[in-house]
C-alpha cells in the first residue's frame, strides 16, 4: 500500500484547483507563490450555463513552480496499449498523483453511485496492490472533500464509461511535488493584482498572445452584476448557486491569510488592516450562510442579501486601497 500526502487546500470550491493546491501545500515554500497569486477574480455573465461562474482568474491551473506536471489523454493510452491500472500503479510508485474523470455511477461514496451516469474529476493519491484498491480524493456524497476507496474493477468500469458520456473529459494529468521549486513573494506583483481587482481590469488581456481573452466581469465589478443575478434566479425559479458565495468567502479568507503573512514579514505595518479584514471575512461567511438557509427553506431574502453585498463591496474597496497604500510606503 502506498499513499501520497495531501493537505487541506486554501481553496476547495472547485476541485480542478483544490487538487494541485492540496499537493503543493505540503511544501511550505509554496505559500509565497500562493500568496502572490489568487487575487484577481472573474464572474461569467452567462452565470446559469457556466460550469465555473465565479472563481479566481488563473491562466493555467496546472502551472506552478512547485509542481511537475505531465499532460496525457485517454487516446494516448489507448493508442499505445497502456493499461490504466498499470498507469496508476506506476505513477503512484514514482510519486505522481493522477487527475482524471470517472463516471460516478461506479464510484463508492459519490452522490450518483448507482443512480445516474455522471462524469466528475477525481485525484488519485494512492493504491494497494494486495487488496486491489485505489485511493481517491474529491467531493463525496455529502459534498465534503474526502478520501475514499474504489476497487480496481469498479475503477476500470468508471474510467471506461466516461468515454461514452463526456467527450470533454479526455485529459489525464500527472502531478508531482517539485521540492526544488523556488518563488519569493513579490510585493509589487501583489499590489499590481490588487489594483487590477479594484479597477475591474481584464487580467486575461495579459495573455492575449497565448489565448483569446475572456469576456467576464473582473474583480470588484462582480458586485455590479449581483442584482441581475438574483433577479434572474427569482424570475426563472432557479436556486442560488451556493458555490458563488462560498468562493466569495474563500477569496476574502485567502486575502486575510496573505496580509497576515505579509505583516509577519514586515511588508505591511498597519495592524488595523488585519482587524478590518476579519470583519470582511465574517461578513462574507454571513452572506454564504444566508444563501445556505435560503437553499434549505427555498426562500431567499434578496433585498437583505443585496444590502449586505453592497456593504461588503464598500468595505473591501476601502481596506484593499489602504493595503496597497501601506505596501507602497515600505
Amino acid at each position: 500500500m502506498k499513499k501520497l500526502e495531501l493537505k487541506k487546500p486554501v481553496s476547495n470550491c472547485y476541485q480542478f484547483m483544490a487538487f494541485p493546491l492540496s499537493i503543493m501545500e505540503n511544501y511550505a515554500p509554496s505559500y509565497e507563490w500562493i500568496y502572490s497569486n489568487f487575487i484577481q477574480t472573474c464572474f461569467d455573465l452567462n452565470f446559469h450555463s457556466s460550469p465555473v461562474p465565479f472563481y479566481f482568474y488563473i491562466y493555467d491551473y496546472t502551472i506552478s513552480p512547485f509542481l511537475h506536471t505531465q499532460k496525457l489523454n485517454r487516446e494516448f493510452l489507448s493508442a499505445n496499449q497502456l493499461n490504466i491500472i498499470q498507469l496508476v500503479e506506476n505513477s503512484i510508485d514514482d510519486g505522481h498523483y493522477i487527475y482524471l474523470n470517472l463516471d460516478e455511477f461506479y464510484v463508492p461514496k459519490r452522490h450518483f453511485l448507482g443512480k445516474e451516469h455522471f462524469s466528475h474529476d477525481v485525484l488519485i493519491y494512492g493504491n494497494d496492490r494486495k487488496t486491489k484498491e485505489i485511493y481517491l480524493y474529491g467531493f463525496d456524497e455529502n459534498l465534503q472533500m474526502a478520501q475514499t476507496v474504489i476497487s480496481y474493477d469498479d475503477f476500470e468500469l468508471a474510467y471506461n464509461s466516461v468515454g461514452n458520456i463526456d467527450a470533454w473529459a479526455n485529459y489525464i494529468h500527472l502531478y508531482k511535488t517539485n521540492e526544488e521549486g523556488t518563488f519569493h513573494l513579490d510585493r509589487n506583483i501583489i499590489t499590481e493584482q490588487i489594483s487590477e481587482y479594484l479597477n475591474g481590469s481584464n487580467s486575461s488581456q495579459r495573455f492575449a498572445a497565448l489565448r483569446q481573452p475572456w469576456d467576464r466581469a473582473y474583480g470588484i465589478d462582480f458586485y455590479k452584476h449581483i442584482s441581475a443575478y438574483f433577479n434572474s434566479c427569482e424570475k426563472n425559479n432557479i436556486p442560488v448557486d451556493v458555490k458563488i458565495f462560498h468562493f466569495l468567502y474563500e477569496h476574502k479568507f485567502i486575502m486575510k491569510q496573505r496580509i497576515e503573512y505579509m505583516f509577519g514579514k514586515n511588508m505591511i505595518s498597519d495592524e488595523t488592516l488585519l482587524e478590518k479584514l476579519d470583519g470582511i471575512v465574517n461578513d462574507s461567511v454571513g452572506i454564504r450562510n444566508a444563501i445556505l438557509r435560503g437553499k434549505l427553506t427555498k426562500v431567499y431574502k434578496y433585498e437583505s442579501l443585496e444590502k449586505s453585498l453592497m456593504k461588503l463591496q464598500n468595505d473591501e474597496i476601502c481596506v484593499l486601497t489602504k493595503i496597497v497604500e501601506n505596501i507602497k510606503k515600505l
